[in-house]
């Protein structure tokens, strides 16, 4: 059954996502937006034909803002950062919702002082583009009919309301992959502090080990600059952790049974892996369960998590796969992104979805 964007808008905003700015409650409309942007976005073959229109042959972000040619010639922007704004029309009530991929992340970028995510304004940062750009280039194959085919699209992070651009210490702040991951408890363990300790100590113990290699480095002339939490503020720190999780979980579960996307997009192998620990774990199906869906839903959410979750190379990445050798990586200009990253997503579908 088709839903409109203003009926998906008016769910997703009724999510309780349990984290507060002070004493305003944060809607999931700061973690999450979809896939379309104020000005037309031009299409990948409009691209290229534009740039060497130009005489411009290795282009990047800088020159889609450009209004000047390799001539001289002054001429139009391609498309300026600021038409990445959230469209004030996408929610028209007689515009059906593309429901068909989900787009996840990991978490939000970290930046500097205060920032606004609030109306849908994530995944589209303009204060550094670059990665934005490679976003809508990423998503941006067209159909037989010139549409964009993943237009639209939801895009959200599978943890909430925890900014920081080193993937590592996020999967190790909430101990993905490892025996004492908050994905392994039961809702009920989590609130009643089963394994805290064990987990404090874990933190402490990676803290000493990252303290000793460092200093092994200043020997090579590497600034040195010990860690010095202790065990309180391991503590507090686990339960901000704690927190964080079940309530992203719970939002994570809600945009699922929501949006009912056929296919989930994780965006970088450290995503994939969280989805894969958590389509595994007692707590995504303790949540999933408790949510207020038939069993029809919940079975859906399950299978497509399990057997229609395609991993893609992550947008912020300096480094992609060399062509026939996936194990190795190499440096790419952002010409090859545009050649390479959206016959990737265009290919991994093909894997999945049943040949026509």
């Amino acid at each position: 059954m088709k839903r409109s964007k203003a009926e998906i808008r008016d769910e997703l905003l009724k999510i309780d996502t349990g984290f507060k700015d002070g004493k305003d409650e944060i809607g999931v409309d700061s973690f999450a937006s979809f896939l379309t942007t104020k000005g037309k976005f031009p299409s990948n073959d409009d691209i290229e034909k534009e740039f060497k229109e130009r005489g411009i042959e290795s282009f990047t972000p800088k020159d889609f803002q450009s209004k000047k040619s390799n001539s001289g010639e002054s001429q139009e922007a391609l498309f300026d950062k600021n038409s990445f704004e959230f469209p004030d029309n996408f929610f028209n009530k007689d515009e059906d919702f593309n429901n068909k991929y989900m787009f996840v992340g990991l978490n939000a970028a970290f930046r500097e002082g205060k920032n606004e995510y609030s109306n849908w304004r994530n995944f589209r940062d303009v204060k550094r583009p670059t990665n934005t750009y490679k976003l809508y280039v990423q998503t941006n194959e067209r159909l037989a009919n010139n549409k964009s085919r993943f237009g639209g699209c939801y895009i959200t992070d599978v943890i909430k309301h925890k900014e920081d651009s080193n993937a590592g210490n996020v999967m190790r702040d909430f101990l993905i992959r490892n025996k004492l991951s908050f994905l392994k408890s039961s809702k009920e363990d989590l609130e009643n502090g089963v394994y805290d300790d064990e987990r404090v100590s874990q933190f402490l113990k990676w803290q000493k080990n990252r303290n000793e290699n460092r200093k092994n480095k200043s020997a090579d002339g590497i600034n040195y600059k010990k860690e010095t939490l202790t065990k309180d503020d391991f503590k507090k720190i686990n339960e901000e952790n704690k927190k964080n999780l079940l309530n992203s979980v719970e939002i994570f579960v809600q945009e699922c049974l929501i949006i009912k996307p056929k296919y989930i997009i994780a965006i970088g192998k450290d995503a994939k892996r969280v989805l894969d620990e958590m389509s595994k774990s007692k707590l995504f199906l303790e949540v999933l369960h408790n949510e207020e869906g038939d069993s029809n839903s919940e079975a859906e959410v399950l299978k497509t998590l399990k057997e229609n979750c395609v991993e893609i190379t992550h947008y912020a990445t300096h480094r992609i796969p060399v062509e026939n050798d996936p194990d190795k990586e190499r440096g790419y200009s952002f010409k090859e992104w545009l050649e390479y990253a959206p016959t990737e997503l265009s290919d991994r579908l093909k894997i999945k979805e049943p040949k026509k």
